[in-house]
């Protein structure tokens, strides 16, 4: 009959799958469990004999989690933030603790931006970047250290963790930790490197309405050495930087429907010189400006969204510009889309065209689970008609070679009021 399995989950990989045995399990049918938290209480279903009934419920306890479902342990941890060369304790650092997933990102994705850039030197093509969020939009840090340089956080055993740790006048930090790859230690050292830089935390807004511009060009000329930098601002127009101290600095901010602003900028001198948050407004040249870097008709190539082989389903964490993307028709609510997706040119065209439906809708399914409206996706398969290169019919190719045929490509059809 049927029996309960347990598999953990609770990490980045798949766990062993166990079966609970016996008294859970039996000759008859056994399943529908439900747990509390501890694993130690529960209830599931069974038509075992002694029942009243066909399927009835039954109420456990037990002294022990069951069978590795218990609740992960929580290591307390002291952190030890530090000055790398002198080795001298640091207070005031700030710190952020976020969960990781398998790809090393921040799980809780609206800690990530997107830009919308170029796809090459095709101007009508584009592609998503996600990017992490500034540490102003990050939100305040999680503790801060106290005069000898500690704070204390409890990590669990069965997560994966980001560590972000910042101070003016030090570079900032990023530690992955991970208890599968044995990085936690206590304390857990935070050596920080000082630097004579001044870190920039600006955003670009259209004069009178506030409203953030995205992908508008940030030149930064450093005029005592003739240096220039190219900048672009993210999703919700910001950009970021860190400019030498005592310095002058010409900023130079240019977008398509906006006026051009040029603004000076002489940066201060010190040991431990406080960051910089400015803010800058362009005029719209036509009252609006131009809101968009794309426009009805263009294309969004996604290119780290693949497929296996004859499967319609998304490879398991490659999502991260269905993510970005999900967050793009957020931002425009009036965005429609037309969803094409391809294969490569094996199998016959009859099975790639119906296989080419099939991940359409697949990633279609996607969207709508984040929440975007089904109406607003239209979802077209174009089978192996159109390779991105030479790997048609009977010519040898790579597996890799043949996977960069198997895309979705997003095409704007309307981007609405």
């Amino acid at each position: 009959g049927l029996d309960i399995f347990s598999i953990d989950i609770s990490t980045n990989t798949w766990g062993k799958v166990y079966s609970l045995g016996q008294p859970f399990n039996t000759d008859a049918d056994d399943f529908g469990i439900i747990l509390n938290e501890a694993g130690t209480k529960g209830y599931f279903s069974s038509n075992r004999s002694g029942g009243f009934g066909s399927d009835d419920i039954y109420s456990f306890e037990s002294p022990d989690p069951v069978n590795g479902l218990g609740k992960p342990s929580i290591r307390q941890t002291r952190l030890l933030a530090r000055n790398e060369i002198t080795g001298t304790a640091l207070e005031g650092v700030n710190i952020w603790v976020f969960e990781a997933d398998a790809s090393g990102k921040i799980k809780d994705r609206s800690n990530y931006d997107f830009q919308i850039v170029n796809h090459g030197s095709e101007t009508s093509k584009w592609k998503l970047d996600l990017v992490r969020k500034s540490l102003q939009e990050l939100g305040p840090p999680t503790m801060v250290s106290d005069a000898s340089g500690s704070s204390m956080y409890g990590f669990s055993d069965a997560l994966h963790y980001i560590v972000i740790v910042f101070k003016p006048g030090y570079e900032l930090l990023e530690v992955p930790l991970s208890i599968s790859k044995n990085l936690y230690s206590d304390p857990l050292l935070l050596n920080m490197r000082e630097t004579t830089c001044i870190p920039l935390h600006a955003s670009v807004l259209v004069e009178g309405s506030k409203q953030a511009i995205a992908g508008a060009e940030v030149i930064l000329v450093n005029e005592q050495k003739g240096e220039e930098k190219v900048l672009e601002t993210n999703a919700s127009g910001f950009f970021d930087d860190c400019l030498d101290q005592g310095t002058n600095y010409l900023i130079r901010i240019r977008k398509e429907g906006y006026r051009e602003i040029a603004q000076q900028l002489n940066t201060a001198s010190g040991t431990e010189v406080e960051p910089l948050a400015l803010q800058f407004y362009m005029q719209a040249l036509d009252g609006t400006g131009d809101k968009q870097s794309i426009s009805e008709g263009s294309v969004i190539i996604l290119e780290a969204i693949y497929y296996d082989f004859n499967q319609s389903a998304i490879r398991s964490g490659e999502v991260e510009e269905l993510e970005a993307l999900a967050g793009l028709m957020f931002q425009y609510p009036g965005m429609q889309i037309e969803l094409a997706s391809h294969t490569d040119t094996r199998g016959t065209a009859a099975y790639n065209l119906q296989l080419s439906e099939k991940r359409a809708n697949s990633t279609k399914r996607y969207l709508v689970n984040k929440g975007i409206a089904a109406h607003r996706i239209k979802t077209v398969g174009y089978g192996e008609a159109y390779p991105r290169n030479h790997c048609l019919d009977g010519i040898p190719c790579s597996e890799e070679e043949h996977a960069y045929n198997r895309r979705t490509e997003i095409r704007i059809l309307s981007l609405g009021n």
